[in-house]
């Protein structure tokens, strides 16, 4: 703690955040959270201290105080969706058998505190299409600015290349592809939605989002951005020529990495293909077949939320020093494995009502016809949540406290909001937590 103290760097943050938190209009906070979580995954400097898990802890709580004050009475919050009340208790009452019991009960914590602010707070920004159209565009602007400046060698620690594989301001280069895939469903709503000069700036962002997932090497980075404007447009304008162009597309890069004129030696092509890694699927495999013996160990409820990482604490000699946290278990390089094991068969089952309840709602909002703002947001929410599953198949961030987990799940509250705001939807029953009875159908900002 003394460490800590010493540092002027955390004792002005220290003082600063309240004070910031409690004057800035709430989704501001929610903005800049999401941009310290990027941050604290980047390869940019100052990296290291919100990379600190109890600086990520302190910003979401003081988060959720914020939101309890400034948001009281202001707009009205969404109940979540059962199978997310399911998992977020049983996530809680893994504990109780985990092996790790401390870090299972603070990220389960962390998990009830990203449920919190995606419903009864993030929610309340979809009472209706402009405000939740603002709201996304917001985001997608703190993520592009991100982006931007992984690219300003000053504020770099590490190379732009790794592997020759396009990293940007992410520590990975899955982070950079990724990044995109979920973003190209908004670029698409706006190239789809726009006219003029903004039409062209749109196509062009959607472009860079294309290429850079491309040269990220990600495969996962890259589908993801096909499938999610795919699914975006075809939502918005519903076409037999659209699926097929995207077939066709698919056949075609298929075909011309099994063909024989393609140098999968260097180039980006090379860095998207890695056919030395394609049959194991880049050493996953392994992975994943021991993350299959170890679930069967625990079929039904797993070993704990979180455990398989085997998070422990280092000691050391100086009583003054920092804790740092370590870990002794496996990444298992799947968010369904890992489930598998550490929630068991109850807990995997759970995650894909969620997955697919996400999906669901945000088609539903995706129909309203009589309110196109709110149907374009749907549209586009629904790319979101059929580009995140195909990664979710590759990589174990939903559970983490992560800026692409507090994303995604404040996305679920942004669709649970608009579906509940939708014509004729009955009004939800008044949350009591933090005193939030008392949400009234009224703007917010």
């Amino acid at each position: 703690m003394n460490a800590l103290l010493e540092n002027p760097l955390w004792i002005v943050a220290a003082l600063a955040a309240p004070l910031i938190l409690l004057v800035l209009p709430w989704r501001s906070g929610w903005l800049g959270t999401i941009a310290v979580l990027a941050w604290a995954d980047s390869s940019m400097v100052f990296g290291d201290v919100p990379r600190k898990i109890q600086v990520r802890f302190a910003l979401l709580a003081l988060l959720v105080v914020q939101g309890a004050i400034r948001l009281r009475g202001r707009g009205r919050g969404a109940v979540p969706a059962f199978p997310l009340i399911a998992i977020a208790l049983l996530a809680a009452l893994s504990t109780f058998w985990s092996e790790t019991p401390l870090p299972t009960l603070a990220f389960a914590g962390s998990f009830v505190l990203f449920t919190t602010i995606s419903h009864a707070f993030v929610a309340r920004y979809g009472a209706n299409g402009p405000m939740a159209r603002t709201t996304v565009n917001r985001v997608v602007g703190v993520m592009v600015a991100l982006i931007a400046v992984g690219f300003l060698p000053p504020l770099r620690v590490d190379a732009l290349l790794v592997s020759g594989r396009v990293r940007g301001f992410f520590g990975n280069p899955n982070g950079l592809g990724l990044t995109c895939a979920l973003l190209a469903p908004f670029a698409a709503l706006a190239f789809s939605r726009a006219v003029g000069s903004r039409r062209v700036a749109a196509g062009a962002l959607l472009a860079a989002f294309l290429g850079l997932a491309f040269v990220s090497g990600s495969r996962t980075g890259f589908g993801g951005v096909v499938v999610g404007v795919a699914t975006t447009w075809f939502l918005l304008h519903p076409s037999r020529f659209l699926l097929g162009a995207v077939a066709a597309g698919v056949l075609v890069s298929l075909a011309s990495l099994a063909g024989g004129d393609v140098d999968l030696e260097s180039g980006p092509v090379a860095t998207l293909a890695r056919t030395d890694t394609v049959a194991r699927i880049s050493g996953r495999l392994e992975r994943w077949e021991a993350g299959l013996a170890r679930f069967r160990e625990a079929p039904l409820l797993g070993h704990g939320f979180r455990s398989s990482f085997g998070y422990g604490t280092a000691t050391s000699v100086d009583p003054d020093a920092p804790v740092e946290v370590t870990t002794s278990g496996t990444n298992y390089h799947s968010q369904h494995i890992e489930t598998l094991v550490d929630l068991g068969a109850v807990g995997e089952a759970l995650f894909l009502l969620v997955l697919f309840g996400a999906l669901r709602r945000a088609r539903r909002v995706a129909g309203r016809r009589a309110d196109p703002a709110a149907a374009g947001v749907g549209a586009a929410l629904a790319g979101w949540f059929a580009a995140a599953p195909i990664d979710s198949f590759f990589h174990n961030w939903f559970f983490a406290v992560s800026p692409y987990a507090f994303l995604y799940w404040s996305f679920v509250g942004l669709a649970a909001g608009l579906d509940a705001n939708r014509p004729g939807a009955a009004p939800p029953p008044r949350p009591r937590l933090l005193g939030l009875s008392r949400a009234a159908r009224v703007g917010v900002t």
